[in-house]
């Protein structure tokens, strides 16, 4: 008498095998390899960044300081958003590098001429709207596959790891109302483009909400 041969079982992304605890290393290393699941596709890294921008990037190798430059890229974009805008909607970095914008600049010597009539040229004058918000996508995808990149291979220390996640999670949950102003200029201006920019960044954004909470509350169980 033959029988019919028992279905497989399916084991869904994320599922702890065995029964084995869903906080274990294992059950981590999945659900911080979710930050990669980027919702769409956005230009290779060197078409957005300033020279300045990619000096610090291959400065700054550990992991936190890189998740800084990042934000910083990120916020630049917003800033040069409102500067065309005429707004200014406070886009912060968070962390302790803000005070190195406290510093106070170095006097210049008596009797040399300084050349105050032209201003420095705007190195993000010349990108789109909708350039400016998809680098600000790619910004948030960066930390995203860093952070997935450096657990997984073990190339950063579980507190600096946190401190990454904290830094995109405060980044990430600012009131972004910039997007809802360009909403309402590209539908006024039926620019399809920036709607669609727009309608990326905001998938990343909640996107990075996510993996940040999630693999927050992971790495902090899995600590204990």
């Amino acid at each position: 008498m033959q029988t019919k041969p028992e279905p497989k079982k399916t084991v869904h992304a994320g599922a702890a095998p065995n029964g084995a605890s869903r906080t274990g290393r294992y059950g981590a290393m999945i659900l911080l390899g979710l930050l990669l699941l980027s919702p769409s596709p956005v230009k290779a890294q060197s078409d957005f960044l300033t020279e300045d921008e990619s000096a610090r990037l291959r400065d700054a190798q550990d992991l936190l300081p890189r998740t800084e430059a990042y934000a910083a890229i990120a916020a630049n974009r917003f800033a040069e958003i409102g500067r065309r805008m005429g707004k200014n909607y406070d886009i912060k970095v968070p962390g302790p590098k803000q005070k190195d914008k406290e510093k106070k600049p170095k006097k210049s010597k008596k009797g040399k001429a300084e050349k105050t009539s032209e201003e420095p040229e705007n190195p993000l004058g010349f990108f789109q709207i909708s350039d400016l918000l998809l680098a600000v996508s790619q910004s948030l995808q960066a930390v995203m596959s860093n952070v997935d990149e450096r657990f997984q291979y073990k190339r950063a220390a579980p507190d600096e790891i946190i401190k990454s996640l904290e830094l995109l999670q405060e980044f990430v949950s600012q009131k972004f109302t910039v997007l809802d102003d360009l909403e309402q200029k590209a539908k006024r201006e039926e620019d399809a483009l920036t709607g669609k920019a727009i309608a990326i960044l905001r998938d990343d954004i909640e996107h990075a909400q996510d993996g940040a909470k999630e693999g927050l509350r992971v790495l902090r169980s899995d600590g204990k």
